[in-house]
């Protein structure tokens, strides 16, 4: 379909909120952009209204659940070693952190994301000999699985900085 106005071909926008409605609109001279904008601020405005914020003691049971996993993932290791070897050596202590620390910035920087399609055979249960992608796929799916501890440790300090700023 062409704009009535310019002769350009229209886009279209799937309006999220009315399913099933197009709303065309012409990107060269503007003709029904401005029901396009109106959808679409109608679907934030859906959105923010659905928005944890309006719900604060699920965010704070949220919250709660992200503290409690973060200290008990940094605190429970060390409380095992501490316990179960006895007395050890002064290094020992700050090592741990300084190691807790260095793979919580690891779990923040790397974001692996492996092709779940291509882990070789049978879902990766047995190795694609004529690909190397799989075995690729393979490492970052356990890289991912490693790192996933680091992470919730990460999404529970960002919980705390933002409880702090008063978000």
């Amino acid at each position: 379909m062409n704009c009535p106005v310019c002769a350009q071909p229209v886009r279209q926008y799937k309006d999220p909120v009315q399913s099933g409605r197009l709303i065309r609109y012409c990107g060269h001279c503007g003709w029904g952009a401005e029901k396009a904008d109106e959808a679409r601020n109608d679907l934030r405005d859906r959105l923010e209204d659905h928005s944890e914020s309006s719900r604060p003691q699920l965010l704070w049971a949220r919250r709660l659940l992200a503290w409690g996993f973060s200290l008990a993932l940094l605190a429970g290791p060390y409380l095992w070693l501490v316990l179960s070897v006895g007395p050890m050596e002064p290094w020992v202590h700050p090592t741990y952190w300084l190691t807790m620390v260095a793979y919580v910035g690891l779990a923040f920087v790397l974001c692996p994301r492996p092709d779940m399609e291509e882990l070789g055979w049978f879902g990766g249960l047995i190795d694609n000999p004529f690909s190397h992608e799989d075995d690729l796929n393979r490492f970052l799916l356990a890289l991912l699985i490693f790192l996933l501890p680091g992470k919730v440790v990460c999404y529970g300090i960002a919980e705390v900085v933002n409880t702090l700023r008063g978000r």
